[in-house]
């Protein structure tokens, strides 16, 4: 059975600069959240990329923390 949970990856959020803000890296991240999710057994219910963060509700598998979950999809993302 799996978990569902929220998670909002924030970029620049405090300094008003707007990382996620064009639609060509806004695609980006969709799709490397996406394969990330698939690799780990994520599945991913909703995903929304904000021009300064992202939300994401998932359902994460019983042997996965929300933690792990948060930083296996932020680390990829930062790797952008």
């Amino acid at each position: 059975m799996l978990s569902r949970t929220c998670i909002i990856l924030s970029g620049a959020r405090n300094t008003g600069i707007k990382c996620l803000g064009s639609l060509r890296i806004k695609k980006l991240c969709e799709t490397v959240l996406n394969e990330v999710a698939e690799r780990h057994g994520i599945k991913i219910a909703e995903l929304s990329v904000m021009p300064e963060h992202v939300h994401i509700v998932g359902d994460i598998p019983p042997v996965m923390s929300v933690s792990k979950a948060y930083l296996t999809s932020l680390k990829r993302c930062i790797q952008l």
